[in-house]
């Protein structure tokens, strides 16, 4: 490894070098922001397929039977969405739930101009549609969720 210069990550962050001693000259650059919009997509989806009752729909399509309750017929349009963390990614998924016509809320604390607007974390859980979470699993940032409701 004598003339190692370079090494490039295909992740997010460098957590996976931890301990590991390199040669001070040796760079190593991680892939920031590749996954973003893939990653992005994927919640859509879940919010897509669990908004809509998809699973259920596919039981019912099973049995041949044609479900009509109103959560076959609801729509995402018009529905609020809380995104908790206003980064990369958080910023891709409000750009597409805004393009689906959802009423886009964010908790971020670290962007400025971020909408703030869910206090607690039971009326995070009550209120909104679906959370995307993206953050780190610190205890300062999961104590928000590990409260009872």
């Amino acid at each position: 490894m004598a003339s190692l210069r370079w090494i490039q990550l295909g992740s997010h962050g460098y957590s996976q070098f931890n301990g590991i001693a390199l040669p001070p000259d040796v760079q190593v650059c991680n892939a920031s922001g590749v996954n973003d919009i893939p990653i992005a997509e994927w919640c859509v989806l879940m919010m897509l397929a669990f908004g809509g009752g998809s699973s259920a729909c596919s039981t019912s399509s099973v049995h041949h039977r044609w479900n009509r309750d109103v959560q076959f017929q609801a729509e995402l349009r018009g529905r609020r969405v809380g995104i908790l963390g206003y980064g990369n990614i958080g910023q891709e998924v409000a750009r597409r739930c805004h393009a689906l016509g959802l009423q886009v809320w964010t908790l971020s604390r670290f962007r400025p101009g971020a909408r703030d607007r869910a206090t607690t974390p039971t009326r995070r859980r009550r209120r909104f549609l679906t959370v995307a979470s993206h953050r780190p699993s610190g205890p300062s940032s999961s104590a928000a969720w590990t409260t009872s409701s």
